[in-house]
């Protein structure tokens, strides 16, 4: 055995084939189902999925607040207000209104939405402290990972798009990132919906 380290013919080779036989599969790939599969495009399954999550959490909210409000609970009001939230998620996943909202300002949209989303939490201190510790934390922890990608993530990556760089890997791993952890809180937060109306 050689101590240079260099690869084996043989082995380079099968390596130079399989690395050329992924890119002819990526490249094989038909436009129209990379595009529906797509996770940085509004008119994609993902999108869909997400719009559906969100809304369906607005509507469990819903009959969870008509429920508190027949046993008069004195927090009807925050259930109301979630349920609204998530209601207007949903219609800005799928009618983009952030993306609106970027090219009427000169800055990330998410600056703004961080703040409403800070205000908001700030807001609902007092109400997620009255839920049982599992439920709280779990609500907590699902907000975090939802604002984190929305927000985070994407001022992260607005730079990316300053030096025209979304056509690249790291951009869109990033933009997978963000758009798994907004899709795992939309998730976590039904589920949990569904917990406290059964």
């Amino acid at each position: 055995m050689g101590t240079s380290g260099a690869l084996p013919s043989d082995a380079r080779s099968y390596i130079l084939w399989h690395e050329g036989s992924i890119q002819f599969f990526v490249d094989e790939v038909p436009w129209p189902l990379r595009q529906i599969f797509d996770v940085d495009e509004e008119d994609s399954v993902p999108t869909w999925y997400s719009t559906s999550a969100l809304l369906l959490t607005s509507v469990l909210l819903f009959f969870i607040s008509r429920r508190k409000q027949a046993d008069r609970d004195p927090w009807v009001k925050y259930w109301y207000g979630l349920s609204l939230a998530f209601a207007a998620l949903s219609l800005d996943e799928i009618a983009g209104f952030h993306g609106t909202l970027n090219s009427m300002i000169d800055y990330s949209w998410a600056i703004p939405g961080g703040i409403v989303g800070a205000t908001f939490g700030l807001l609902y201190l007092r109400f997620l402290w009255h839920l049982p510790m599992q439920t709280r934390l779990l609500f907590a922890i699902s907000g975090c990972v939802f604002a984190g990608g929305a927000v985070g993530v994407e001022i992260s990556t607005d730079w990316y798009d300053d030096e025209g760089l979304l056509n690249t890997l790291a951009y869109n791993l990033w933009t997978a990132v963000e758009e798994g952890m907004e899709m795992g809180a939309s998730c976590s937060s039904f589920t949990l919906s569904s917990d406290t109306l059964v």
